[in-house]
């Protein structure tokens, strides 16, 4: 990643360092450089996003089929991109599938190496893209909904067609913390923790853990009837509840899927 500074390449494992132009760049004050993609059958197919290049709120992606001597914007029609993936296999035109999302401006594919983009039907909400040796696609998820974006039920995702999508961790069904080695420091900050996180993340924790039982929380108050006691006032109590959750990923015990 560069910011406000030279972009340089290395072509024996960090020895030596080569320059290379960035003027082909649009950037602003407050924008970043972040290289986002690397073709795995060429490493000289670099895509990088530009963050903020308008210095506003939008980012753009270049490419470069030369190592980064030379670059070229693509019409990635998002203007916040927070996921992007190159496709390990060749489609049927012996181009790699790139893939592009967003939280809330949805997401779209390109079969040419982002020369045109096609908007995915019903998108996901995406933080993160990835693509595992299988070439299943893992997606960062809205496991709880944040105004205006709905919940996706699920923190993390997985598809293989990009249509399809199946939940991999939900952190309302976490149970335990990752295991950790005793006496380390990571067992005694983190696992005392448990307890508070769980209950941010609205799950049930083990009982290894000895957490407290949050009572439930009363009812709504039943409404009041009108009688010869009544004081002519006509209304019903109400009790609102506000939840602040934090998005923390931790590992669940098992895999089973929900």
């Amino acid at each position: 990643m560069v910011r406000q500074g030279q972009d340089n390449r290395s072509d024996d494992g960090g020895k030596t360092w080569t320059a290379l132009p960035v003027t082909a760049f649009t950037v602003a004050p407050n924008s970043a450089i972040d290289i986002v993609g690397i073709a795995n059958d060429n490493p000289d197919h670099l895509y990088v996003r530009v963050e903020v290049y308008d210095n506003t709120l939008s980012d753009a992606i270049w490419r470069s089929f030369d190592a980064g001597l030379t670059w070229k914007q693509i019409d990635v029609k998002n203007t916040s991109i927070g996921a992007f993936v190159v496709r390990t296999a060749l489609n049927r035109r012996g181009t790699h599938d790139l893939i592009a999302g967003a939280q809330a401006l949805g997401a779209e594919i390109s079969h040419d190496d982002g020369d045109t983009w096609t908007a995915l039907a019903n998108p996901p909400h995406m933080n993160c893209l990835v693509e595992d040796s299988a070439g299943e696609l893992w997606a960062c998820r809205q496991n709880y909904g944040v105004p205006p974006l709905p919940s996706d039920d699920a923190g993390i995702m997985k598809t293989t067609d990009l249509i399809n999508w199946t939940r991999v961790l939900r952190y309302q069904a976490l149970t335990d913390a990752v295991p950790c080695e005793a006496n380390k420091i990571q067992k005694d900050t983190c696992a005392p923790m448990w307890c508070a996180v769980c209950a941010q993340l609205g799950c049930k924790p083990s009982p290894a853990y000895g957490c407290a039982v949050a009572p439930e929380a009363p009812g709504p108050m039943p409404p009041k009837t009108a009688g010869c006691c009544d004081s002519g006032s006509d209304g019903a109590g109400a009790l609102a509840l506000g939840l602040s959750v934090g998005m923390v990923l931790l590992r669940p015990r098992s895999r089973e899927e929900y």
